[in-house]
């Protein structure tokens, strides 16, 4: 068996990385970040986006389907 090692290793993604995971345009991520939809990291002049906020903004867009009635 396999066990995943835990690391506090914070991992962070470019506005296009994130664009190309969600498929959508760099100006969507921009527009996500400029909305506060989307939290960030501004280092310099880069805005770098951490794994656990694409999760949350993730969780927060999940849409489950209705259940039909027995």
């Amino acid at each position: 068996m396999i066990e995943e090692k835990q690391t506090n290793e914070l991992r962070l993604f470019s506005k296009g990385e994130i664009a190309e995971l969600l498929g959508c345009s760099a100006m969507t991520v921009h527009r996500l970040i400029r909305e506060k939809k989307l939290g960030h990291y501004r280092i310099g002049s880069r805005v770098m986006i951490p794994q656990k906020h694409l999760d949350a903004f993730l969780i927060k867009c999940e849409r489950t389907p209705k259940t039909e009635a027995a």
